[in-house]
């Protein structure tokens, strides 16, 4: 009954929480990965919903990373790598960021972390993030800038433990978006996370958008 494990962020369980409350996980599970069941209670821990999971043989432990940001506090606007643990996929620790672009004076300070893909190859873990070149949108009270308007390029980052990431190369874009007019001119962002592998390499799906994220096109 539980081949398949699944990380749910409904955004219906997210209205349903008053004003000022973290937004919940649900977990599911499936036999045949058609046909899914909620499994327990809302999780503690809120995910985010693009939370990409791996099961980690050295620790005997689900290992997930999503964005650590404004939906976990509001006080913080940008855009960071969390991570969080499992020994059963169901209760999970509290998120901790562990990669965030002000930690590398190298990168601009437009530069946010929107998400993180993870696999490993012997002992070295090889993450994939999405790099949000976040513009000023509207101040807040307080001084606080929503920054939801941006292109989105992929940056390649590896670690030895999984929680320190070194960049792979320097500030560029591991992909860069296409030209106008492409797919991926916008939007190149969402890397599945774990192997695949196909005639000998290493095969990398990720999601594309011919136009940027803006809310004045919504």
């Amino acid at each position: 009954a539980r081949k398949f494990l699944l990380l749910n962020w409904p955004p219906e369980t997210a209205r349903q929480q008053p004003s000022g409350t973290p937004r919940l996980s649900r977990v599911f599970c499936s036999a045949d990965g058609l046909h899914w069941d909620w499994v327990g209670q809302d999780a503690r821990f809120p995910h985010h919903h693009e939370q990409k999971v791996i099961w980690d043989e050295s620790i005997q432990k689900w290992v997930g990373y999503s964005q650590y940001s404004h939906h976990q506090n509001f006080l913080w606007r940008k855009r960071q790598i969390g991570r969080q643990e499992s020994a059963d996929f169901i209760d999970w620790s509290p998120k901790e960021v562990t990669l965030s672009a002000d930690w590398d004076a190298n990168l601009p300070p437009d530069l946010e972390m929107h998400d993180m893909s993870v696999r490993k190859v012997g002992g070295l873990y090889i993450g994939i993030t999405a790099e949000f070149m976040a513009e000023p949108f509207w101040q807040e009270g307080g001084g606080h800038n929503w920054r939801d308007q941006a292109f989105c390029r992929l940056g390649l980052y590896t670690s030895r433990d999984g929680k320190r990431w070194q960049r792979a190369g320097g500030p560029e874009a591991w992909v860069d978006n296409g030209p106008a007019g492409t797919q991926d001119y916008g939007f190149a962002c969402s890397t599945a996370a774990g192997m695949l592998v196909h005639e000998g390499r290493i095969v990398i799906p990720y999601s594309a958008n011919p136009q940027k994220q803006s809310w004045l096109s919504r």
